[in-house]
């Protein structure tokens, strides 16, 4: 097997990496930066398994994965009270200049009024331990619960921990507690979001990202080779690990990762991609970490010349994500409304205030391309009526 982790960094980036960053459909951050590359894991089929065989259930996988639903569930099975009216509940967002953020922390404004509560915005402009002051003005104002979205524990571990002493329950989406960074640490927000089947961040993310491996590879005839570009931050080793687990499993695939700091959004991230896919003209599979990303990646794809011969994962379904693949880009995307995001942390804070037991959300995921789940304009369209099923679940209708 050859060896399979290697790291070059490039001289004409090198600076100070920014430790601030996301992960999951978002964008941007200030100052300078460093970018590295790590990467290649190449795959050899193991414990029996022939070539054909992985590919054959590979495909199988990806076929599931374009089904009418995809691999998402309805939930919740139980239905919680109002949890009453004139509630305060404080949604702080990452940074509202990321379209993930914007929507998820309207969805979860939108949820709040239908059930009479008052929801009051911080935006964390993606400077994620400033996310900190809007626990605070929370705690300040006497709200009932607070909705993090995005931000791991670690940024605003004291904040938490006030809230913790104040009796403030905290609902957090694709966020890590502390005590899954740092084990040993104790457990800040009161829950994290559950997915589909009862997963949790950690495993949804790992799903997440080994259908967008399987996706590619099965697209590719098991003879991908990839870049994965992601954020130079800690939450981007669950996306590498699930990737690297399915690449290493192909004995014809190879994988590299390719770090960027958080400085280089909106200004070197293109081309830091135009120059990877210059100094590896084998590559034939583009994988950025998410959505927003991508949008940066892809340019420098089509910049290439290459479009028609790379296949691109373009995210979670977003409009210009799409509108790429509808104008003839090689590729698929993931159907992930985060707006679900946002109306289950609503629904959970209040069982939460009612004493009840959190539930998942249902949320799975969805293969979308030209041909498969597309809708004719616009945003991917989740095959389940979330809002519907909150609403029933909340006596609305």
């Amino acid at each position: 097997m050859k060896e399979k982790v290697r790291v070059k960094t490039q001289p004409q980036l090198l600076g100070i990496v920014v430790a601030l960053g996301l992960m999951a459909a978002l964008v941007a951050g200030c100052g300078g930066g460093s970018s590295s590359t790590t990467g290649a894991a190449t795959g050899e089929s193991g414990g029996g398994e022939t070539s054909s065989d992985f590919l054959a259930q590979m495909e199988t996988n990806v076929e599931g994965n374009f089904g009418p639903k995809g691999s998402y569930a309805e939930e919740p099975t139980t239905s919680p009270v109002k949890a009453g009216e004139n509630r305060k509940i404080a949604i702080i967002s990452c940074g509202q200049q990321s379209g993930a953020c914007a929507n998820a922390s309207k969805a979860a404004t939108e949820a709040a009024q239908k059930l009479g509560w008052q929801a009051t915005l911080f935006d964390a402009k993606l400077n994620l331990p400033s996310a900190a002051t809007g626990i605070r003005q929370a705690i300040a104002r006497g709200d009932d619960g607070i909705f993090v979205y995005f931000i791991d524990c670690t940024y605003i571990k004291a904040a938490l921990a006030e809230a913790k002493k104040a009796g403030i329950p905290v609902v957090a989406a694709e966020s890590r507690d502390c005590s899954d960074t740092s084990p040993g640490s104790p457990s800040l927000f009161t829950y994290v979001l559950h997915y589909v089947d009862g997963a949790d961040y950690n495993e949804q993310q790992g799903r997440f990202f080994g259908d967008s491996a399987e996706a590619a590879i099965a697209a590719l005839d098991g003879e991908s080779k990839a870049l994965f570009f992601g954020e130079d931050i800690p939450t981007g080793e669950l996306a590498e690990a699930a990737i690297e687990k399915v690449y290493d499993k192909c004995p014809d695939c190879s994988v590299e990762f390719v770090h960027f700091p958080t400085s280089a959004w909106g200004t070197r991230l293109q081309g830091i991609a135009e120059q990877e896919l210059l100094q590896h003209p084998e590559v034939n599979t583009v994988i950025p970490g998410y959505e927003a990303i991508a949008l940066e990646v892809f340019p420098a794809v089509r910049a290439s010349g290459r479009s028609s011969e790379i296949f691109t994962l373009m995210g979670e379904g977003g409009e210009t994500g799409l509108n790429f693949l509808r104008d003839g880009a090689k590729g698929v995307s993931f159907n992930w409304p985060v707006e679900w995001e946002g109306y289950g942390a609503v629904d959970n804070l209040g069982r939460l205030f009612l004493g009840q037991k959190p539930v998942p959300i249902g949320l799975g995921s969805q293969l979308i391309d030209a041909e498969h789940n597309m809708p004719k304009s616009g945003p991917a369209e989740s095959p389940v009526d979330f809002k519907a099923m909150y609403e029933k679940a909340w006596g609305l209708k």
